[in-house]
């Protein structure tokens, strides 16, 4: 278990099972994160790779009570209230107030996906993607090589030598 501090709370960053991220993940989800609406796109993400993101953390003894609080989409946002956050999207631009900000950096944003990746194994998993895929290139690349009728690099026919050599 990873931990990540991100809006001023400490959250624990466990593994998740792959058909629940397979569930509720899209490949079209991480190119959203380039849009204008990143807060928000970072916040579904992160919520389905961290759930202590917006779920929080009970504590064992009282479970009443939370020792990490959860972080609410109106924070990560940087809204002091749910109440300012709704006025903000219908339009009212002064319903954001930077005293009451306490939405994450980027930076803190960055790493929790990289934490969260990290301990969901995506790192062991691109070093093996990135394994089989520089051995299947050099599997072509040497039955390539071996074909004794492919063209060279520049598109010549090749010549194959028969093992005489030429007369003088």
């Amino acid at each position: 278990m990873e931990t990540v501090t991100i809006g001023g709370r400490t959250i624990p960053i466990v593994p998740q099972k792959h058909a629940r991220l397979r569930h509720y993940l899209t490949t079209d989800d991480f190119r959203r994160l380039a849009s204008k609406d990143y807060g928000h796109e970072s916040y579904r993400l992160l919520s389905v790779l961290i759930p202590a993101i917006p779920l929080g953390v009970r504590d064992l003894d009282n479970p009443h009570v939370y020792a990490v609080e959860p972080i609410p989409e109106w924070e990560w946002e940087g809204f002091g209230s749910d109440e300012a956050w709704e006025r903000y999207k219908a339009g009212d631009r002064d319903a954001y107030d930077e005293t009451q900000d306490r939405s994450p950096t980027g930076a803190e944003i960055v790493d929790c996906f990289e934490k969260s990746l990290m301990v969901n194994g995506a790192d062991r998993l691109g070093k093996i993607i990135g394994l089989v895929r520089s051995g299947a290139t050099l599997v072509e690349a040497q039955s390539t090589a071996n074909s004794p009728g492919s063209p060279g690099a520049n598109g010549a026919s090749t010549s194959v030598s028969s093992g005489t050599p030429a007369q003088t």
